[in-house]
């Protein structure tokens, strides 16, 4: 098992897709500051020539300022948190498919097993599909922090995205800079769910993008059908909006984990329907 998965981790780690997808997130990461810091400069002037603006500058810290907290304010974050299912397919989401379309499955099976090369397989996809999301988002928040304070957010204020019935926000008023580093792990676990969902169509498509775009395709889907079931005014229950805490609507935990443990049990799933089952 270790050999297995030592081999798909460096598979994972040794292909131009898994760094293409980390240095086209971090360019979107860092327009984003480029963007932030645009928006940022006359209220700097006026905290510089005025004192009594000096209040102001809360607006200032990292909570306002940091990509996963304020959403899709900047044309980066905008298109960041537009393609993020895909960056994470990209990595090594199609690794299946193309193995099977090239024989190589048949190759490693024999040695591995088909259950031991499931795991690995999973775990190596879960693992580049993380990091492909979270270097990103923690290249942001480290350079947001150089540039900005870490102030406690005042919850009398009303400017800050997180409110009551958010995840974890009693550590956003209390410690928002471990708020914020709590938050690169969480997008790290939508990463890795993401990436597994390729799994999903198995081999079947004719073309590998297709395999790529699937969890895209899966979470509009979703969206879609949340949406014509019913409103939900008051809970956020997309998976494409819950990667990031920036929601009109509140992202509360018990939402969150559920929905990921039911979209990775269905990636698991699909994945020994086309290894295991399918193939005996």
């Amino acid at each position: 098992m270790k050999s297995c998965l030592k081999t798909e981790l460096w598979k994972a780690f040794h292909n131009w897709f898994f760094w293409s997808a980390v240095v086209i997130g971090t360019v979107f990461a860092l327009l984003d500051v480029v963007e932030c810091w645009q928006m940022s400069k006359p209220m700097l002037e006026m905290v510089l020539t005025s004192p009594r603006f000096v209040k102001s500058f809360v607006t200032m810290s990292i909570t306002q300022r940091f990509m996963a907290i304020t959403g899709t304010i900047t044309t980066g974050s905008r298109i960041f948190y537009t393609v993020w299912p895909v960056l994470a397919a990209l990595p090594f989401g199609w690794s299946y498919w193309k193995e099977k379309e090239s024989g190589v499955f048949d190759q490693i099976v024999v040695r591995s097993g088909r259950k031991r090369y499931l795991t690995a397989k999973l775990t190596a996809i879960f693992i580049s599909g993380g990091l492909a999301l979270m270097i990103p988002v923690t290249v942001n928040l480290l350079v947001v922090a150089q540039i900005y304070r870490t102030v406690r957010p005042d919850i009398l204020a009303q400017v800050d995205m997180v409110s009551n019935g958010y995840f974890l926000s009693g550590l956003f008023y209390s410690h928002p800079f471990w708020f914020c580093l709590i938050w690169c792990g969480m997008t790290f676990l939508w990463g890795g769910v993401t990436s597994c969902l390729c799994f999903v169509v198995g081999h079947k498509p004719k073309f590998m993008v297709i395999s790529m775009l699937t969890p895209l395709v899966l979470y509009t889907l979703i969206e879609m059908a949340t949406s014509l079931l019913y409103s939900p005014r008051n809970i956020e229950t997309s998976p494409l909006h819950l990667v990031n805490t920036g929601t009109f609507s509140p992202n509360p935990g018990w939402v969150i984990f559920p929905e990921m443990a039911i979209l990775l049990l269905i990636a698991c799933a699909a994945g020994y329907r086309w290894v295991v089952k399918h193939e005996l």
